[in-house]
């Protein structure tokens, strides 16, 4: 390789040459101080020299330059060996008791956790005592009803506790004394003649009539097990005439078969006129 191939080497390497380093005329950009790769002119090169000279050349400025840097780290160590922060800190302080008192009193402010900004009152709804302003400690207190309350059942702004529900119920069932008391979990009034329609019901979805005197009801919430007592009555429209009712062996939990009796010389299955029946477990 020659002296020329060197040149066109050296001019490829360069950002922006626009020449093919083979021959021919390429554009060569001249760089500035930033650039890496471009070549500089020669007024840039003087510019850049004459800076360092001037730094070299003034060593008065470099002195009073080195002093103001040394006098400012005495200062931060000073400082820092102080325990303050140089030369603004925003890290969270914790301030002692003493110190946020006094922080309080410098700008005339109550202790944060008994001050009210607004004036704030907390009123009693129903069912509640207390309340008031907020210049003291106040309590909000539930307020109870008595037994003579609960067995009366009048009041509306009463909290009722379980001992007060249990005493009120069978009260408001007019069921006295002690023993306990069941609820009629299924009930029907209807007619038993063709076609067959219910009166009132309560727990009971329909009544089929499979044959004379036959009769299925059917509940819309099956019962926990088939274990229920069955209570039924029927009657017919006619003087004179007797009937009997009974539950028949279908007993499941989602229904029961009853059966009417028309009675004269004989037994006979019949179809009753008014029949109601009552499920209690």
């Amino acid at each position: 390789m020659g002296i020329k191939d060197d040149i066109n080497r050296i001019l490829r390497d360069h950002e922006g040459y626009t020449g093919d380093g083979r021959g021919g005329v390429g554009d060569l950009p001249i760089g500035d101080r930033s650039t890496a790769r471009k070549p500089i002119s020669k007024r840039d090169l003087r510019e850049v020299l004459g800076a360092v000279h001037d730094s070299v050349a003034d060593p008065a400025a470099a002195a009073g330059q080195a002093a103001a840097d040394a006098a400012d780290a005495a200062e931060r160590a000073e400082l820092a060996a102080a325990g303050v922060e140089y030369p603004v800190s925003y890290a969270p302080q914790t301030l002692t008791a003493p110190q946020r008192a006094q922080a309080r009193s410098n700008i005339g402010a109550a202790d944060s956790a008994t001050a009210v900004v607004d004036t704030r009152t907390i009123t009693a709804g129903a069912g509640l005592t207390g309340g008031g302003n907020l210049t003291a400690n106040r309590t909000i207190a539930a307020d109870f009803a008595t037994q003579a309350e609960a067995l009366a059942g009048s009041a509306a702004d009463k909290v009722m506790t379980p001992l007060r529900v249990m005493e009120a119920v069978p009260a408001a069932l007019n069921a006295a004394g002690a023993a306990p008391v069941y609820a009629c979990r299924a009930w029907v009034a209807f007619k038993g003649t063709s076609p067959v329609s219910i009166l009132a019901s309560g727990n009971v979805s329909s009544v089929t009539r499979t044959a004379a005197g036959v009769y299925r009801l059917n509940f819309v919430t099956a019962m926990q097990d088939a274990n229920y007592a069955v209570s039924a009555a029927a009657g017919l429209a006619s003087a004179g005439g007797r009937i009997v009712v009974a539950p028949n062996a279908s007993r499941l939990v989602g229904s029961v078969v009853i059966e009417t009796r028309l009675l004269g010389s004989t037994i006979s299955p019949g179809d009753a006129d008014y029949v109601g029946v009552a499920i209690f477990r």
